[in-house]
């Protein structure tokens, strides 16, 4: 079997300085709530 070198092999995409940072806003309880009941159809349906 062939011996693999290791400066062939590079880590991409895996930088500390990103690693903290949120992607999206956070949501409240009944924001997220809301927004799973909107999702789903049958429940909707049930509400009337």
């Amino acid at each position: 079997m062939m011996e693999l070198d290791k400066d062939k092999f590079k880590i991409i995409g895996c930088e500390n300085a990103d690693a903290d940072v949120i992607v999206r806003p956070n949501i409240t309880y009944w924001q997220d709530a809301w927004r799973r009941l909107k999702q789903n159809k049958i429940a909707m349906v049930a509400l009337v």
